[in-house]
């Protein structure tokens, strides 16, 4: 039997007991141990013919009779690939045809129906050997199949920056910079500061601003400014002042152009001095006034 006997994963047995069989065993039990030890490598199945099973990491991926065609025939006897495809895809090394390439090197080759047709043969052949009891099994370790198709079946390693734990960067680089927001940068020397509450305050006014906001005045267009405002007093101001003009009239409008000359003025044109100026205050006193 094989030396099983009280084995659990992790066990100081799995990592210096040897996968052998020391009597007849059906094969799935084998095969069982060598997922439980996560086996990578070669395991020979001494029956007739012998059958050869590969496998990575305990799970198995490819498994042969001695007695079969080689891989890339039977690509061809199943009409998954033709005879140019398998030509372009194989990497010829000595007697090896190695194929581990061939999606690489010839694209148009349908990858899905290639590994579905290896897939099923491989099940197809380990359920038929898993009851059969073997007495003798040989167990290469790390040993792939020749023909490179270990390749289709691994996974490939991401990067060692995809791997890098997010934050752990050990230098700036220029991939955190182009992560951050874009930034206005003002062309002049011009200083401005925004608040948040007034719609915008320019420290150095803009001269186009400005010229857009006035529409300019020709120098000899006259200007109108409006009509004057005159702030009369109250009627009930008790300082409101009322001036007498001693029956003179008041001329409001003067035509300068019917107006005499100095020359047609008569001689006495002189004031008459006993004219007499008088302030007559609100209540009723009048106050004569020096001129």
């Amino acid at each position: 039997m094989m030396h099983n006997t009280g084995f659990k994963p992790g066990a100081a047995e799995s990592a210096t007991g040897a996968l052998s069989v020391t009597g007849p065993q059906p094969v799935w039990m084998t095969l069982d141990e060598a997922r439980e030890r996560a086996f990578t490598g070669e395991v020979v199945f001494e029956v007739d013919p012998e059958v050869l099973a590969y496998l990575d990491n305990g799970v198995v991926y490819y498994a042969e009779r001695t007695s079969d065609a080689p891989l890339g025939r039977r690509l061809l006897d199943a009409g998954v690939v033709d005879t140019s495809q398998l030509e372009r895809g194989t990497v010829r090394v000595g007697d090896v045809e190695h194929l581990g390439r061939l999606f690489d090197r010839e694209p148009t080759v349908d990858r899905d129906a290639v590994l579905v047709l290896t897939e099923t043969a491989t099940e197809d052949l380990i359920a038929e050997l898993a009851n059969a009891a073997v007495t003798t099994v040989r167990v290469t370790a790390y040993r792939h199949h020749p023909s490179g198709i270990h390749r289709w079946f691994v996974a490939q390693l991401e990067s060692p920056a995809a791997l890098r734990p997010v934050g752990s960067s050990s230098q700036l680089d220029s991939t955190m910079l182009e992560e951050l927001p874009a930034l206005n940068v003002v062309a002049d020397d011009e200083l401005r500061i925004e608040w948040d509450d007034i719609d915008e305050v320019l420290l150095t006014p803009d001269p186009e601003i400005v010229a857009d906001d006035f529409e300019p005045v020709p120098v000899d267009q006259p200007v109108d400014h409006g009509e004057p405002v005159v702030d009369a007093p109250m009627a009930d101001d008790p300082e409101e002042i009322e001036i007498d003009f001693g029956g003179q009239d008041v001329i409001d409008d003067v035509d300068l152009a019917e107006a005499p000359t100095v020359d047609e003025f008569d001689e006495d044109t002189s004031v008459d001095d006993d004219f007499e100026y008088q302030v007559t205050w609100p209540d009723g006193t009048a106050e004569p006034v020096d001129v």
